[in-house]
């Protein structure tokens, strides 16, 4: 059976919108930009839609969250994500799709308040406070 691609939607348009704002920052800094995703973070483990915890994964796409600065000339940036190989199929999934790969059926989140796009959500949710934690952390 051929594999299927899962596509992440939505988070194109919010990350485009997120760049664009942050760019007009000048002397922004790394320590900003580290505590913008912390704030992701936090929203993704205590604000519906959560990070899913499976049954028998103990927590594993949870705690495969990541950020990771790359200090350039022109201006810092903090890539964030998850390490986990299947977190784009967990943030993708909507009630009633098929799993791929031959598995189908009902989503069954585990953990309360749990469910699919907590990243997108978080970074929209906390849009104006990650610009607000950029402006602060301005060196002049």
């Amino acid at each position: 059976m051929a594999k299927k691609t899962v596509h992440i939607t939505g988070i194109e348009t919010v990350m485009k919108n997120l760049n664009k704002e942050a760019l007009k920052i000048s002397g922004k800094t790394m320590g900003g930009l580290i505590r913008g995703g912390i704030l992701v973070r936090r929203h993704m483990s205590t604000v519906p839609p959560m990070i899913p915890i499976g049954l028998k994964a103990g927590g594993n796409l949870e705690h495969s969250y990541f950020t990771q600065p790359f200090p350039s000339k022109n201006a810092p940036v903090l890539l964030m994500g998850f390490t986990a190989n299947y977190a784009t199929i967990v943030h993708e999934r909507e009630k009633g799709a098929p799993w791929g790969s031959g598995v189908v059926g009902e989503v069954n989140w585990t953990k309360p308040g749990s469910g699919p796009k907590f990243l997108e959500s978080a970074l929209k949710a906390n849009h104006d406070a990650i610009l607000q934690e950029m402006k602060n952390s301005v060196k002049y």
